[in-house]
């Protein structure tokens, strides 16, 4: 409801002007548009605004179980919402064989950076590999 917003929206703002580093965890994938609409977080479009309106610095969920990279324009620029797999999935089909995700946070210049390192099952080698890393923060073209 709106009641949530606003207190979601004011964390957020609070956390910002603190100088945290502000990571939304969350099941759904926060942004409309990205699960079925049976399957989908019911206010996706009020947790967008909140974070186009108070931004964040990262975005992490899962309930699709697969890679998602996605962005929302926040005040200070891109926001990542990161979608993975679970970390058991066997990769069958329609969903994306299990992974983790390594996220290096650090503070340079008054500004966060962000840096992932994506492990994910490999059933030929029987065993989790690096297979991509990234970063996001500052966001790079």
């Amino acid at each position: 409801g709106r009641a949530t917003d606003r207190n979601a929206g004011n964390l957020l703002q609070e956390l910002r002007e603190k100088g945290y580093f502000r990571c939304v965890m969350i099941h759904h994938p926060p942004l409309p548009g990205l699960a079925a609409p049976r399957k989908a977080l019911a206010d996706a479009r009020a947790l967008a605004e909140v974070l186009v309106a108070e931004g964040a610095e990262l975005v992490l969920h899962g309930h699709n179980h697969r890679h998602m990279l996605n962005r929302v324009e926040g005040p200070s620029g891109p926001v990542p919402v990161i979608g993975i797999p679970a970390a058991s999935a066997y990769g069958t089909p329609g969903r994306d064989p299990a992974a983790w995700y390594l996220h290096t946070i650090s503070r340079e210049g008054g500004r966060w950076t962000l840096s992932s390192r994506v492990r994910g099952w490999n059933g030929k080698l029987g065993g989790f590999e690096t297979f991509q890393e990234f970063q996001l923060l500052p966001e790079t073209a």
